[in-house]
């Protein structure tokens, strides 16, 4: 029973693909990790501008602010949150190439590393070594 329970570990961890990952993106386009962050830390900027939107505007309304103090919390968060998408949209956009440019640079990646095959080809000695001569008649 546990033996059927035994599992392999991993050749490689997550560390060292993560920094596989960040040297190839590193070498072949430099911009695409300083996009990537940028995009993920706007991602969660945008989603905390919208979480304290409305304990923000709720507050103003509890306290009985002047419409005039609503409409500018109103305002300031509606700019932030478009500013911060209209950003995020950018680094998205920017992001694109770069991140084709490192896929292509890591598809060819397995077939490099790929065993020589087991039985005799044309390029390994013994195949040469042992191959018929051709006769003449």
């Amino acid at each position: 029973m546990e033996n059927a329970k035994q599992t392999t570990r991993p050749q490689y961890g997550m560390g060292q693909n993560v920094l596989y990952m960040l040297r190839t993106a590193w070498r072949t386009r430099k911009s695409v990790i300083a996009l990537c962050a940028a995009q993920a830390l706007l991602g969660v900027a945008s989603s905390a501008v919208g979480m304290f939107f409305a304990p923000a505007a709720l507050g103003a309304i509890e306290t009985g602010a002047p419409l005039a103090r609503l409409l500018g919390i109103i305002g300031a968060f509606s700019c932030a949150l478009l500013l911060l998408d209209a950003l995020a949209a950018y680094a998205s956009a920017n992001t694109e190439f770069g991140r084709i440019q490192v896929r292509m640079e890591l598809f060819p990646a397995p077939c490099t590393k790929a065993p020589p095959p087991r039985w005799p080809t044309r390029k390994t000695p013994p195949f040469r070594k042992n191959r018929p001569r051709p006769t003449l008649p």
